[in-house]
């Protein structure tokens, strides 16, 4: 097995034996993985594995079964899956239980199915956050809509009520044209001053903040009665100033969460009811992968700077040749 390592900035290739399977285990020929932002942390030192994860870069991937465990019941060789990752999606291959894996449709490429676990296992595990106040007239805003997870989000809240207003803001005005052309019933801003004057302050039922810093305190004004306001970055820093009285008088609800620190049984929940619940929307293309670019896995350092200056709109995708 090859896989990309961070060495003082740099990615470098690793070469790695293969250990025998567990059990329930599978080995899998990587054909596609995915860029984040915990890769972009990683490369600078910021952002180490989990303890007991490979110090290869990649939180997700998509590729066919080539070798199963003994007690492997659900995968043969020649099964096609993708599936979340801790850590080694920007190898060769990968050895991962078969309860973490989510079947490919079948007319899906490896390029899109390594599209979908991340971005989409982060927003179905915040769902909890906003069932209820997706009823008739709910108000969503998505921050960083254009990013995979943003792009995500902006999907699950359409899919679960047709009647919820899904507003999206993104750092650009080309951004928001190719967002808005892609999900024409959402309503989509470049401008946090442009979306005000549309909704006005005390609006939004619902935010998913995917930016963080000063941006939470604005949160606040726009959020509205026994609204929630969900954190799941810190792109834009780890601190706001937050108006405590206006969070009791409108009785909000501020939550946060994140993902690649979850155990592995946590993940292996969230992998079932993506399967359950989601899969069976992508099989009817209720919801699609958005895919930006797609670069060669040796160009990975190109494809991490391109995520790194917000480029992109939807996915960036490595392939494995």
């Amino acid at each position: 097995m090859r896989g990309l390592v961070a060495v003082k900035g740099n990615l470098i290739w690793e070469q790695g034996g293969s250990e025998p399977l567990r059990e329930a285990q599978v080995q899998v020929k990587i054909h596609a993985t995915a860029v984040n932002r915990a890769d972009i942390l990683q490369l600078a030192g910021l952002y180490p594995p989990p303890a007991g994860e490979s110090e290869i870069l990649g939180l997700e991937m998509a590729g066919e079964v080539i070798e199963i465990g003994p007690r492997v019941t659900t995968l043969k060789k020649g099964s096609r899956v993708c599936a979340l990752l801790g850590s080694g999606g920007y190898a060769s291959h990968c050895t991962i239980d078969e309860r973490r894996c989510i079947p490919i449709p079948h007319d899906f490429s490896y390029e899109q199915a390594a599209a979908i676990p991340e971005s989409f296992i982060t927003a179905l595990a915040n769902l909890p956050q906003f069932p209820d106040q997706l009823s008739d007239n709910a108000n969503v805003l998505v921050r960083a809509a254009a990013s995979g997870v943003g792009v995500a989000f902006l999907q699950l809240a359409l899919s679960r009520s047709i009647h919820s207003n899904v507003y999206g803001l993104v750092g650009s005005e080309e951004k928001a044209s190719k967002l808005q052309n892609l999900f024409p019933k959402t309503k989509i801003f470049y401008s946090e001053d442009s979306l005000i004057e549309s909704t006005g302050n005390d609006y939004f039922t619902s935010i998913i903040n995917l930016v963080g810093g000063k941006t939470v305190t604005n949160d606040i004004r726009l959020a509205a009665p026994t609204g929630t306001i969900t954190l799941l970055a810190t792109l834009a820093g780890r601190t706001a100033d937050l108006d405590i009285s206006q969070v009791l008088k409108k009785r909000l609800t501020i939550t946060g969460s994140t993902l690649r620190a979850r155990s592995v049984e946590e993940k292996i929940a969230l992998t079932t009811r993506f399967t359950k619940e989601l899969l069976p929307l992508f099989e009817k293309k209720v919801l699609i992968p958005v895919i930006d670019k797609i670069f060669p896995l040796l160009e990975a350092d190109k494809a991490i700077k391109y995520v790194e200056q917000r480029k992109n709109v939807g996915k960036v995708i490595l392939k494995v040749l």
